[in-house]
């Protein structure tokens, strides 16, 4: 401000920051070497005049005493050059400091004019030489490439070391392969541990990147009988209403160890498959990436023009799944038995088949499939009434009504589906849940409450949510053993550590509340949802 003075200490600070180079000796190259982690008899000297020589360095600097070593580093070649540099070596750490804390001070102008060129500096920099730090990033990543490579040839079944490295017990010699979002690998690993799922007698065998599909990964079950239990068990994935919407593609597939170039090693392997066992029928070829599948055809009609392809009508599957740029997994099998095809949201039967109002739809419809029919969710649901908090626009809503709910309360101040505002078993209230549950708890807790509440809402705190439904409780929204699902929507972190983290810190809260409750992370849930379901006491 006008009249006023800066304070003292802001005006030093300003003249430590502008005072010329030449005001304060530098002795920074001289306290490094002494004390940051190397012997410091070793200096680096850059900007190197053009013609320098070894000699000329020695001359320059052998006034600090002996030199034991000078190693001169031309100029880089390639993209864009740089002046040579040099590292200097002395005998003695007093002699290398002695030349830092000299030469270190002095202008690049004053660096000593010898050389070749004797009207230009010997050198334009002068520092302390650290060495270089480990290459622990690029080892690290040689290491897990190394790890890939062992894991990928196991699924592949060779029995061979690579480079000297045992690996592990070859797999088994068939398998079903999953492929889908990378962000569903865990999700489908838990779901196909639950009593209820198919591919029952399968293990899981691991995991892996998709090589040449961002974000794609595959999911290899091995089953624990002969090979016929693994057709049914990819049969039973690709025609499940809860799995199938989520995958990408399934895959039957023998142990072949396959390696080599695709014209060296595979094509032979998939021509011998075509041809084995004297089976003219058309071949179907489905492949992972999807990109292979029209190098394979046009390689196979090439390599044998009599052999039928065919989309469309076929009585073969011939299925290659590429682990690598030289390691491949084949199968072939029978379209009576298992046709590869996997349903999606619109094929479902009884499920999602009809169209939807919203995709938080998908999210009760697979609740109600995955634990609803266990835990008699679907005798609570008939003739029962509802709330729906966050119903906008309606997708949770339609879902009750659909499956017998006389009532429900819609709470969301956003607007509704017309076909659902003009139902009259549905309560629009265009206000919040703090206000509608008083008015709902004048109706209700003449007749004991409702028997079920769900809550989608998007709220910037998940806790608020635990929140709302306790309130309910208080006010006698909820009958005794009313059953709830609720959306719990990270907003903070980015790793799936972060999020189980926050929702088992607020789902504790029910503790005593609530029994029977279970956090599920459900295929419809985005990556940062997860979906409580239980019974309030």
């Amino acid at each position: 401000m006008p009249g006023r003075s800066l304070p003292r200490w802001s005006i030093l600070i300003l003249v430590a920051l502008v005072a010329p180079r030449r005001f304060a000796p530098d002795t920074t190259w001289a306290l490094s070497a002494a004390g940051m982690g190397h012997d410091g008899k070793r200096i680096f000297v850059g900007g190197l005049q053009d013609g320098c020589t070894a000699s000329d360095l020695r001359s320059a600097f052998g006034g600090y005493g002996p030199v034991a070593e000078v190693e001169i580093i031309g100029e880089r070649s390639g993209r864009g050059k740089r002046m040579p540099f040099a590292f200097i070596t002395f005998d003695l750490l007093g002699d290398a400091n002695a030349a830092l804390l000299a030469e270190g001070q002095a202008a690049p102008a004053d660096a000593p004019a010898v050389g070749a060129d004797p009207s230009t500096p010997l050198y334009r920099d002068i520092r302390a030489a650290f060495p270089r730090a480990p290459r622990t990033k690029s080892n690290a990543r040689r290491s897990a490439a190394v790890e890939r490579r062992q894991k990928i040839l196991r699924l592949a079944g060779v029995p061979e070391s690579d480079g000297g490295v045992p690996l592990p017990p070859p797999s088994p010699a068939c398998r079903v392969v999953l492929v889908c979002q990378s962000s569903h690998v865990e999700r489908f690993g838990n779901f196909l541990q639950e009593e209820s799922a198919p591919a029952g007698g399968m293990e899981i065998e691991g995991s892996l990147r998709s090589h040449g599909s961002r974000g794609i990964s595959l999911l290899f079950l091995a089953p624990a009988r002969p090979a016929a239990a693994a057709v049914a068990a990819a049969r039973d994935i690709a025609e499940d209403s809860i799995v199938a919407p989520a995958l990408n593609g399934v895959f039957l597939t023998e142990r072949v160890g396959v390696i080599g170039s695709f014209g060296g090693a595979l094509l032979p392997a998939v021509l011998d498959r075509i041809g084995g066992g004297g089976d003219a029928s058309p071949v179907r070829i489905q492949t992972s990436p999807p990109a292979l599948r029209v190098e394979v055809a046009d390689a196979v009609q090439q390599a044998n023009p009599d052999v039928l392809l065919s989309a469309g009508r076929f009585g073969r599957i011939l299925s290659v799944v590429r682990l690598d740029d030289d390691v491949y997994l084949l199968g072939m099998s029978d379209a009576s038995s298992f046709t590869g095809n996997v349903n999606n949201r619109s094929g479902v039967a009884g499920g999602a088949a009809r169209s939807v109002v919203s995709r938080a739809y998908h999210k009760l419809w697979e609740t109600h499939a995955r634990c609803g029919r266990s835990r008699g969710v679907q005798e609570l649901l008939e003739g029962a009434v509802a709330v729906d908090c966050g119903a906008a626009p309606g997708g949770w809503t339609k879902f009750l009504i659909e499956r017998g709910c006389q009532k429900v309360y819609a709470v969301d101040p956003g607007d509704m589906e017309k076909e659902l505002t003009a139902d009259r078993r549905v309560v629009h209230m265009r206000m919040s849940a703090r206000n509608a549950l008083p008015v709902i708890a004048d109706v209700e807790n003449v007749t004991g409450g409702v028997g079920v509440y769900v809550s989608d809402m998007c709220l910037h705190d998940m806790g608020k949510q635990i929140d709302t439904l306790l309130e309910a409780a208080r006010l006698g929204v909820t009958a005794p053993g009313a059953f709830f699902v609720l959306t719990l929507k990270c907003v903070v972190g980015h790793s799936k550590d972060a999020y189980d983290y926050q929702v088992e810190k607020a789902v504790r809260r029910l503790d005593g509340v609530a029994v029977g409750v279970e956090t599920v992370h459900l295929f419809a849930n985005r990556s940062g949802e997860r979906t409580v379901t239980g019974f309030l006491r």
